[in-house]
């Protein structure tokens, strides 16, 4: 496992096929998730609201998982799900939910440590595919009371872990989704122009929600598809939460119940 501590003072957002926003501001965060769910071979849609935000508390602990890429582990051309990352991970939070750890980082190890390296018949279902996108797990929200943002990536290609780890700061737009300026830059005025919002200096939760609403519809916008190949595997049903140190968890847009 590759380890950067402190990687970043505010991450740059991870270039995917798909829509994970995060905002962190001093009134607490924004998450926000699309619903799509694609074939890793062919690219076809396979579920329009999965969910992609969990929230995790505990004693020490007030957190979200995010999750993009793959989230669970078919063979090809079958429904069958042999791992599940998802189930996996809250798994592992509860059994991990009366463990302290000084640093949010060895937490995220720990928790790395149960879901990886994969079972065998995870491991055959994998080679089945000719590709297999990178599992990435944002852990975001207040760890001690601290805002934290901690990341798990796990590269099924040649099975390189990742874990980068730091504080949240304030005022800028981070996760995993399409490059967003490039979009915009190539549309018209008309459609996806009126998208426009800034990327940084971002001060209240308010003005966050309003900014993940506005790159989320971005994203999701027909001309998008067109201008930037990967906005075609964003869409579905969004979903948003907030984290708040005086409310923690909450909904802004649940997520759908069923896929």
């Amino acid at each position: 496992m590759v380890y950067y501590d402190d990687w970043f003072i505010a991450y740059p957002p991870l270039p995917m096929p798909t829509a994970i926003i995060s905002i962190y501001t001093s009134d607490g965060f924004v998450l926000a998730a699309d619903g799509f769910d694609t074939d890793p071979d062919s690219g076809e849609i396979l579920r329009t609201s999965v969910q992609k935000i969990f929230h995790v508390r505990d004693r020490t602990r007030e957190l979200a998982f995010l999750f993009t890429g793959t989230d669970r582990i078919c063979p090809k051309g079958s429904k069958e799900v042999i791992y599940d990352f998802i189930e996996a991970a809250k798994s592992a939070s509860i059994a991990l939910s009366d463990v302290h750890f000084e640093k949010s980082c060895d937490y995220a190890n720990a928790l790395l440590s149960r879901i990886y390296p994969l079972p065998e018949a995870a491991r055959a279902a994998l080679a089945t595919h000719a590709k297999v996108p990178k599992t990435t797990i944002f852990i975001e929200g207040y760890y001690d009371g601290q805002a934290r943002r901690d990341v798990l990536i796990i590269a099924h290609d040649d099975g390189k872990t990742d874990l980068m780890s730091g504080w949240a700061t304030a005022g800028s737009v981070t996760g995993a989704f399409p490059d967003i300026r490039s979009i915009v830059a190539g549309s018209s005025e008309i459609t996806l122009g009126t998208y426009r919002y800034k990327m940084s200096g971002i001060q209240t939760t308010v003005e966050a929600i309003s900014a993940a609403w506005t790159l989320m519809y971005a994203l999701c916008d027909a001309e998008a598809r067109t201008v930037h190949p990967d906005a075609k595997t964003v869409g579905g049903w969004i979903h948003m939460a907030m984290i708040t140190p005086q409310n923690g968890f909450q909904w802004i847009k649940e997520p759908r119940t069923g896929n």
